[in-house]
Protein backbone atom coordinates (compact mmCIF):
# COMPACT_ATOMS: atom_id res chain seq x y z
CA UNK A 1 0.00 0.00 0.00
CA UNK A 2 1.11 3.60 -0.48
CA UNK A 3 1.55 6.36 2.10
CA UNK A 4 3.18 9.78 2.03
CA UNK A 5 6.29 9.72 4.19
CA UNK A 6 7.68 13.23 4.66
CA UNK A 7 5.83 14.20 1.45
CA UNK A 8 7.34 11.31 -0.55
CA UNK A 9 5.17 8.47 -1.89
CA UNK A 10 6.34 5.32 -0.11
CA UNK A 11 5.24 1.69 -0.43
CA UNK A 12 4.77 -0.18 2.85
CA UNK A 13 3.30 -3.60 3.71
CA UNK A 14 -0.40 -3.94 4.59
CA UNK A 15 -1.15 -3.63 8.32
CA UNK A 16 2.18 -1.92 8.98
CA UNK A 17 2.31 -0.08 12.28
CA UNK A 18 4.15 3.17 12.91
CA UNK A 19 6.86 1.56 15.06
CA UNK A 20 7.76 -0.93 12.31
CA UNK A 21 7.94 1.85 9.74
CA UNK A 22 10.19 3.98 11.95
CA UNK A 23 12.52 1.11 12.81
CA UNK A 24 12.92 0.23 9.14
CA UNK A 25 13.25 3.77 7.80
CA UNK A 26 14.46 6.15 10.50
CA UNK A 27 16.44 4.18 13.08
CA UNK A 28 18.17 7.46 14.09
CA UNK A 29 14.87 8.61 15.63
CA UNK A 30 15.32 6.10 18.41
CA UNK A 31 18.66 7.50 19.53
CA UNK A 32 17.59 11.17 19.28
CA UNK A 33 14.41 13.08 19.80
CA UNK A 34 11.91 13.18 16.97
CA UNK A 35 8.27 14.12 16.59
CA UNK A 36 5.87 12.05 14.50
CA UNK A 37 2.48 13.01 13.11
CA UNK A 38 0.04 10.87 11.16
CA UNK A 39 -2.44 12.88 9.13
CA UNK A 40 -1.28 16.02 10.96
CA UNK A 41 -1.96 14.58 14.42
CA UNK A 42 0.92 14.10 16.85
CA UNK A 43 1.46 10.47 17.91
CA UNK A 44 3.02 9.84 21.32
CA UNK A 45 5.98 7.44 21.31
CA UNK A 46 4.06 5.05 23.59
CA UNK A 47 1.43 4.65 20.82
CA UNK A 48 3.74 3.94 17.86
CA UNK A 49 3.16 0.17 17.97
CA UNK A 50 -0.61 0.68 18.33
CA UNK A 51 -0.89 3.03 15.34
CA UNK A 52 -1.69 0.99 12.23
CA UNK A 53 -1.10 2.86 9.01
CA UNK A 54 -3.66 2.95 6.21
CA UNK A 55 -3.57 3.60 2.50
CA UNK A 56 -2.81 7.27 1.71
CA UNK A 57 -1.89 8.19 5.31
CA UNK A 58 0.44 11.17 5.60
CA UNK A 59 3.31 10.48 8.00
CA UNK A 60 5.59 13.37 8.95
CA UNK A 61 8.78 12.79 10.95
CA UNK A 62 10.60 15.83 12.27
CA UNK A 63 14.07 15.67 13.80
CA UNK A 64 15.25 18.92 15.40
CA UNK A 65 18.39 20.61 14.08
CA UNK A 66 20.81 22.86 15.90
CA UNK A 67 21.06 26.45 14.87
CA UNK A 68 18.98 29.50 15.10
Amino acid sequence: MMILLNSQPTAIPENCDLLTLLEATFSACFSTFCAVAVNRRFVARARYSQTTLRENDQVDIVVPMQGG
